[in-house]
């Protein structure tokens, strides 16, 4: 059969068709490329970034994907997982659902069902490890577990104030010896209320009473706290109103009130009130001058006695010290009080004591080496009778040099005093802060053999170390009775200091547990740690 030629119109169709299907190919060909290209880059990106995103983000972006579908899921529990509210449960599915775990969710617990179902009782023995507790025993053995809880105790002390409310601003009703037993039963603050044998209600501070930081675990805080009273003041009626040192106008005066001066009232005997003058003074003023409120001199504390107006003029020696023939270290030596020797007092003048021993020999020694009260001194005569000084038997020496450089002897009696009297304390303990016979710490101890001699230093080694009381000078001069200093010892800068005995020998209070000593500062650790030295002005 003949095939009849094509026509133009179908070889054109021809031609247009197949362009289309190499354009097509073209196309497929291109996309898969850029399809693959896409792939590997993709793939390249993820794991590019999970080799370079730390852990934990993967941790933190999961969390943050589940915790919102969770709480999507809690909130339609009801729906997916609980019975419609139409739903009768018969009682097998009950028993069913009770042999199986529930499912723990996320969300509000649903207690409307709780009712209904019901619950067995639990045995006591599920509580045991409750009972067991000391805290419930001790409830327990009170009998009081349903009642409010009471802590026994005891006073601290010799003997302290019980007041109406807690805090100083109460009134004191009463005093309590040491060892009385106390019931406490509530606390507000730093105070406790409790209630003593006789069942008397009282308030105490809680440094007081034994074991208050148990009582305050226990204790429920008070419930009923009375209100504060009004303050116990009085005002000032008289111009120049006298503040004595006891309630009468035989003790000696103190100082003075302008009128309209508000004061504290502290205490009564008689009619005299013992009160706090602005200044910080304690004092007596006559009531006679004072303006007080109706109800504030009942709640006053009445002193049984009033204080002796002419007290026995006599000072105790504190140690050993030394008895000059006039008021300062000028004046020579005299003799020496051993410690607790009775001085009766003479006179006074500056800081100065004039005494008279036992032996009825007339002296004077230093107010800081005597144990004497303030109340007593007050009551020395003062006087301006005193010795002329002896004549100086050498020019005066320079105030100061150079450190390092050298320095004006010590005189004899002065290295020799210095030097005797340091070392009758070797042996006493060490005491952090101690600048007593009974005990000392190293720049206490300085300071105390010192003002034998009436130079005042300040209680620190670095302190010390200052040319206000004396000068430096360099280790290869120094002599018995100087000050040597030591740095780098307990703690950073200047922190030791002692008194140069000679021989390269320095007496110190070393160290808690070790007595004080004369020891060789020659040795490799004090020659690591000296710094200088200085001989006092004296």
């Amino acid at each position: 059969m003949a095939v009849p030629p094509t026509s133009r119109h179908d070889r054109a169709l021809e031609q247009l068709v197949r362009r289309a299907n190499q354009h097509r190919a073209g196309y497929s060909s291109r996309h898969t490329r850029l399809q693959a290209l896409s792939r590997l880059t993709f793939t390249s990106f993820v794991r590019t970034l999970a080799q370079r995103t730390p852990a934990r983000l993967w941790l933190h972006l999961v969390v943050a994907t589940l915790v919102p579908l969770a709480l999507v899921l809690s909130q339609n529990s009801a729906v997916l997982l609980g019975p419609r509210v139409d739903e009768v449960i018969p009682p097998a599915s009950i028993e069913e659902t009770a042999a199986h775990t529930v499912p723990l969710t996320l969300g509000p617990i649903s207690l409307e069902n709780e009712i209904e179902l019901g619950e067995a009782p639990l045995p006591d023995s599920a509580f045991a490890d409750i009972v067991a507790l000391p805290e419930v025993q001790a409830a327990l053995s009170r009998q009081a577990i349903l009642a409010p809880a009471t802590f026994e105790t005891v006073v601290l002390g010799d003997s302290v104030n019980v007041r109406n409310g807690p805090g100083l601003i109460y009134d004191k009703i009463g005093e309590l010896p040491g060892s009385t037993v106390l019931a406490l039963e509530g606390y507000a603050e730093d105070w406790f209320v409790g209630r003593t044998a006789e069942g008397e209600r009282v308030w105490i501070a809680g440094e007081l009473v034994a074991e208050a930081t148990a009582a305050r675990s226990i204790l429920a805080p008070a419930s009923e706290i009375p209100p504060p009273p009004p303050p116990k003041i009085a005002v000032v009626a008289e111009e120049g109103l006298s503040l004595r040192d006891g309630p009468g106008t035989a003790y000696v005066k103190l100082d003075s009130f302008t009128q309209g001066t508000q004061i504290d009232l502290l205490s009564r005997f008689e009619n005299w009130f013992e009160v706090r003058h602005p200044g910080g003074t304690i004092g007596w003023v006559t009531g006679d001058f004072l303006q007080i409120a109706e109800g504030v001199i009942p709640r006053l504390e009445v002193l049984p006695a009033a204080p002796d107006p002419n007290p026995a003029l006599v000072a105790t020696a504190d140690g050993t010290v030394n008895l000059r023939a006039g008021p300062g270290t000028n004046y020579p030596r005299a003799g020496t009080a051993s410690s607790g020797t009775e001085l009766a007092l003479v006179a006074r003048y500056d800081d100065w004591l004039k005494v008279r021993t036992p032996d009825s020999k007339t002296a004077w020694v230093f107010n800081e080496v005597v144990r004497v009260s303030d109340y007593v001194v007050r009551r020395v005569p003062f006087t301006r009778d005193i010795p002329a000084l002896p004549k100086p038997a050498t020019p005066a020496a320079p105030a100061t040099v150079a450190r390092g450089g050298s320095a004006p002897p010590l005189s004899a009696a002065q290295s020799g005093g210095v030097v005797a009297f340091a070392a009758q304390f070797v042996g006493t303990p060490y005491v952090w802060g101690g600048s007593r016979p009974g005990g000392f710490d190293c720049s206490g101890y300085t300071k105390y053999v010192y003002a034998q001699f009436g130079l005042s230093l300040p209680h620190s080694a670095a302190g010390q170390y200052s040319q206000r009381y004396g000068v430096f000078i360099s280790r290869d001069n120094l002599q018995p009775g100087d000050l040597v200093f030591f740095a780098n010892t307990y703690k950073p800068g200047i922190s030791h200091v002692g008194v140069y005995v000679g021989g390269g020998r320095v007496a110190q209070a070393l160290a808690p547990g070790v007595p004080l000593s004369i020891v060789s500062m020659n040795s490799a650790y004090w020659n690591s740690k000296y710094y200088g030295a200085l001989r006092p002005n004296l």
